[in-house]
C-alpha cells in the first residue's frame, strides 16, 4: 500500500513550482527590458567613448543575464540535483 504525500511534501512541491514560474517571469521581463533598451544602448554606449565606466555596465547587464541562465538550468533541469559536482 503507498504512503499518501504529508503536507510538508505537497507545500514543498508547490513552492518548488512556484520558485519555477517566478524565475522564469523574471527572467522575460528581464529580456524584455533589454530588448526595449538596446538600441538606447547602442546609440549611448556602444557608439560612444570606452573607459572603465562603459566595461563596468556591460559587466553589470550581461553578467547577469548569463548567470540568470544557470540558475534557471539548476533549477528546472531535473538531472541538476545537490549531489551532481559541477567539476
Amino acid at each position: 500500500m503507498a504512503v499518501p504525500p504529508s503536507n510538508t511534501a505537497i507545500s514543498a512541491y508547490m513552492d518548488m513550482i512556484a520558485t519555477n514560474y517566478v524565475g522564469l517571469a523574471s527572467y522575460t521581463f528581464l529580456v524584455y527590458d533589454h530588448l526595449l533598451t538596446f538600441d538606447e544602448e547602442v546609440e549611448y554606449v556602444w557608439k560612444g567613448r570606452k573607459g572603465p565606466v562603459i566595461y563596468l555596465f556591460f559587466l553589470n547587464r550581461y553578467f547577469f543575464v548569463f548567470a540568470f541562465i544557470f540558475n534557471l538550468n539548476a533549477n528546472l533541469n531535473p538531472n541538476f540535483t545537490p549531489h551532481v559536482r559541477l567539476c
